[in-house]
């Protein structure tokens, strides 16, 4: 099976738009075109594997998605946030989580 995580990782880095709605337009073509290719495969192949190839892209999907938006459950209710695109804007300098022994 392929491991489809960098070719949608990739594609997302290179759209020039943002947020959850490019990432689902880049997902429904990745499934689109999977499917397309997988059956016009000659000779054809079984169900199974198709069904395989398949969730190995899902699977993908869902790594993506956890790495590029996160929900927080607040009490009123569910809201999401899309992380920053790039790398860079994900790195912030790390808090100083020591105790001060000295006034």
């Amino acid at each position: 099976m392929v491991d489809y995580y960098p070719l949608l990782a990739k594609a997302i880095a290179k759209s020039p738009e943002g947020g959850a709605q490019a990432r689902d337009a880049i997902f429904e073509s990745a499934r689109a075109a999977l499917t397309r290719q997988l059956r016009n495969i000659e000779p054809a192949i079984s169900e199974t594997v198709i069904a395989q190839e398949q969730a190995s892209l899902e699977d993908a999907i869902r790594r993506v998605q956890a790495e590029f938006s996160y929900t927080l459950d607040l009490d009123d209710g569910l809201v999401s946030f899309d992380r920053p695109w790039r790398t860079e804007q994900l790195l912030l300098p790390a808090p100083d989580l020591h105790e001060s022994s000295s006034p």
